[in-house]
């Protein structure tokens, strides 16, 4: 159990990650290239993963398949296109399915959908005319592409399995906290007081509410009879 809340905190600092990732990379390249680099990166990680982890990549039904357009043509082309967009105009620490499918193979089809569309869009930006993608754009593309897309997700998904949705989506809560003190750390962004007031209850709430969601001990009647909801 403790390995999944070390893993959840973890994901929360990718993903906190992918802010700071995301503002230097959107000084190199157009908000399109960036998302385009981002998951292209990611659907090599993410179809190698599904592969291994289960064995084929299922064909989506017809149902399926405007659902999955509309994920990837939201979630992923337009949300990064407006991530990246917003990140080169603010500071980083501040801008912080389907019956038959695995949610592991949906994000996967969604991500090769969105970068399908990215990239006809990247090409109009630039991807080809701006003398090439320098080493630094392509670090922060594979940070954001691995950590904060497929090693986030998987991890994140393994603690809704093992501990609940609710419970998981807590540490959701980290993503900025971890945002704003790597903000501080790698772009010397300030922290003020309101901040750290707030990364404080953050913490607070999250150990609350983990400690108050154990079953509390002699809540089972004695004799070995099972656990009743009180």
């Amino acid at each position: 159990m403790l390995s999944t809340y070390i893993k959840l905190l973890l994901t929360a600092v990718c993903w906190g990650g992918t802010f700071i990732a995301g503002k230097n990379l959107a000084q190199h390249v157009g908000p399109l290239t960036g998302a385009f680099l981002r998951f292209l990166v990611a659907c090599v990680f993410l179809t190698v993963l599904t592969l291994r982890l289960e064995k084929k990549l299922v064909l989506p039904g017809r149902n399926n398949l405007l659902r999955l357009f509309l994920m990837g043509m939201t979630g992923i082309f337009l949300y990064n296109y407006f991530f990246l967009k917003g990140l080169k105009l603010i500071e980083a620490g501040r801008a912080s399915i389907i019956a038959e499918l695995s949610p592991l193979t949906a994000v996967t089809y969604s991500s090769l959908v969105g970068t399908a569309g990215l990239f006809p869009a990247a090409v109009m930006e630039g991807l080809f005319s701006s003398g090439g993608i320098g080493p630094a754009a392509w670090a922060n593309a594979a940070y954001l592409g691995f950590f904060g897309t497929v090693l986030g997700f998987v991890w994140y998904y393994q603690g809704i399995q093992r501990i609940g949705p609710v419970r998981a989506g807590i540490f959701i809560n980290f993503v900025p906290v971890s945002a704003v003190l790597l903000a501080f750390a790698l772009l010397d962004e300030p922290i003020t007081i309101s901040l750290l007031a707030g990364a404080v209850l953050v913490s607070a709430g999250v150990y609350l509410t983990t400690l108050g969601s154990r079953p509390a001990s002699g809540s089972c009647a004695s004799g070995g009879g099972r656990c009743r909801a009180s």
